[in-house]
């Protein structure tokens, strides 16, 4: 085992090595540091004359980040034991199988550490007058709750190295826990009437919440250490520690023989990594879940129903990551009293995050599409469409709980769903115009630099035509909504017109 520990210890000292090994990267890592301990500092020492948070508020923050993050490792497709140097080193060294599975557990732990200061950002992002010994425990219970699942995704990787049928354990447990909460959701807006506010506060006070393994015992740690019950407190720290301590030792004593896999997926891991420095994007594989025919538009808008098909048989028309991100937001609005403002002003970060995945690489790399009889305007936006499309889903979620939970009233909602389209539309037409300006040499770095520009240039004219419109027409609702877009509209579509020739096979190669 001491050696185990001396190759981590030089691993770590490398990595740090490596964080300093540049001025650029050594400012950031110390300014990046810095402003956490700021955070800390300022939400310890700063003595408000607010009321101190609802325990329940504040333990349900550190669940929800901890959860958030959790189901992203479990739903997660792309899974590494090890990196590619690492599983070189262990895979052809003198290393037993127990040393090995040491070895992995001991970097988890690195990473749990790490993990735990997630939560505790939020934490004293959200709430300004926490105490210190408060944040210690709940950097340590988070510590040991991020072990666990970390070990039980390592766990369930292997297992799935060893029969694919065993993909079925990870669906099951995201399901089962995703269902618990909802089922008693449900019974909570049952009682309170259908009121979906109330229902939010009884189900975060809800005692039965505690019943749920791991994260009810967060909540449970969490909110007794704040009112003082140190049984309470711990009765969950020893449950999960109990958990963390037999995954560890069921983990280090597996015998499975998953090396020429594991070591694939790490040189795999490796290629991505360097392309992603390249500035190239990594697309999953379309898997097709549907082998009904359909109907292929004629002209340039064959592309969108190509595109709408693969979006549809790979379930990527509706991405379960952007739901799961609208919903937090949701959540957090609620039970922490924010509102319906804070919730409509996180939206343009899910929009965000969806547009990013727009990308004309597979496009312009397809050769068909030089060959189709139509007009390179045309081929744009049937590029564009069908993550409008995608866009428009998520802005009509946004909007069914903008109506049914913050009980908006649809004018109230239209000038934020219509802005919300703009900047997708802005965000497109911004990769397209990468592509037309850098040409070959185009990165996904100049792709956001472009972006955040464009939606500059559209926000300040688009704002002061919604005052002088306001002012003009005598505050109506309708023109200062429409008129703001049309303008979007109108901008985005004459920046893709200016960025069409590359869909003609022109203007795609660098001097």
């Amino acid at each position: 085992m001491s050696i185990i520990c001396k190759l981590q210890w030089i691993k770590l000292k490398a990595t740090i090595r490596h964080l300093f090994s540049k001025p650029s990267s050594a400012i950031l890592t110390i300014l990046l540091s810095s402003f956490y301990i700021l955070l800390i500092y300022m939400s310890v020492s700063l003595k408000t004359n607010a009321q101190p948070a609802d325990p329940n508020v504040s333990a349900m923050i550190v669940v929800g980040m901890s959860a958030f993050l959790i189901i992203s490792q479990l739903a997660s497709k792309r899974q590494l034991l090890m990196k590619e140097t690492d599983a070189y080193m262990m895979f052809t060294g003198p290393f037993t199988k127990r040393q090995i599975m040491s070895f992995i557990a001991m970097t988890t732990l690195l990473q749990s550490l790490m993990l735990a200061l997630y939560p505790m950002y939020f934490l004293v992002a959200f709430i300004m007058n926490t105490t210190l010994p408060f944040l210690l425990f709940t950097y340590l219970y988070c510590f040991v709750f991020f072990m666990f699942f970390m070990l039980l995704v390592d766990i369930l990787h292997i297992l799935e190295i060893r029969s694919a049928k065993n993909k079925w354990i990870r669906k099951f447990i995201l399901t089962a826990f995703i269902a618990f909460l909802v089922l008693l959701y449900l019974v909570n807006l049952f009682e309170v009437g259908f009121d979906f506010g109330r229902a939010m506060t009884t189900f975060i006070r809800n005692p039965l919440i505690h019943f749920v393994p791991l994260f009810g015992w967060m909540k449970l740690a969490l909110t007794s250490f704040l009112t003082g019950n140190m049984t309470f407190v711990l009765l969950a720290f020893l449950l999960t520690l109990a958990c963390m301590l037999i995954a560890f030792i069921y983990f280090i004593n597996i015998k499975d023989d998953f090396c020429e896999k594991a070591y694939d997926e790490a040189v795999n891991f490796t290629q991505n990594y360097a392309r992603l420095k390249r500035g190239e994007r990594i697309v999953d594989k379309v898997k097709i879940n549907d082998d009904q025919p359909t109907h292929f538009r004629p002209g340039a808008f064959a592309i969108l129903s190509k595109n709408l098909l693969i979006m549809k048989r790979s379930k990527n028309l509706f991405p379960l990551q952007s739901v799961i991100m609208v919903l937090i937001f949701f959540v957090m609005s609620l039970f922490m009293g924010m509102g319906s403002a804070y919730f409509l002003s996180m939206s343009f970060m899910c929009v965000f995050f969806i547009m990013n995945d727009f990308s004309l690489e597979a496009e312009i790399k397809n050769y068909q599409i030089y060959l189709i009889p139509d007009s390179s305007f045309k081929k744009g936006i049937a590029c564009a469409l069908p993550y409008l499309v995608k866009a428009l889903m998520i802005i009509l979620l946004i909007m069914l709980f903008c109506l049914f939970g913050f009980k908006m009233k649809l004018l109230e909602i239209m000038p934020v769903a219509l802005n919300l389209l703009g900047v997708s539309l802005t965000m497109i037409s911004g990769t397209m115009i990468s592509y037309r300006i850098m040409k070959s040499r185009n990165n996904a770095a100049v792709e956001q630099m472009l972006r955040m520009l464009l939606l500059l240039m559209m926000l300040i004219p688009s704002g002061i035509l919604a005052g002088v419109a306001a002012f003009a027409f005598d505050f109506n609702l309708v023109l200062i909504t429409i008129l703001p877009f049309v303008f979007n509209l109108v901008f985005a579509l004459l920046l893709l017109k200016s960025a069409s020739s590359i869909f003609n096979g022109t203007d795609l190669l660098s001097d």
